[in-house]
């Protein structure tokens, strides 16, 4: 069980620092993602979203692969864009 959660830990802190790497991209301040997190915490919906995925049933999706590659695209972009910028 340890192993477990500390493998969830490893991907949590992974999509923080993402999430951060996007946010420098897009010159958000560190203050806003606080501010977000602050009212919206995405742990709260982890019950759900685990019990979702573990039961196999992938026929209704509430988030498709599509969606989720145009907004990764979107991610690539801007971090791109702002790699030009960078010295």
């Amino acid at each position: 069980m340890k192993l477990l959660g500390n493998c969830f830990l490893v991907a949590f802190t992974s999509g923080i620092a993402d999430t951060l790497s996007l946010a420098k991209a897009l010159k958000i301040p560190v203050s806003d993602i606080s501010m977000l997190f602050d009212s919206w915490n995405p742990g709260a919906g982890l019950p759900a979203r685990l019990k979702r995925v573990a039961s196999g049933d992938y026929d209704t999706p509430s988030w498709e692969l599509n969606m989720a590659r145009k907004d990764v695209g979107l991610f690539l972009q801007e971090a791109q864009q702002e790699a030009l910028h960078w010295p």
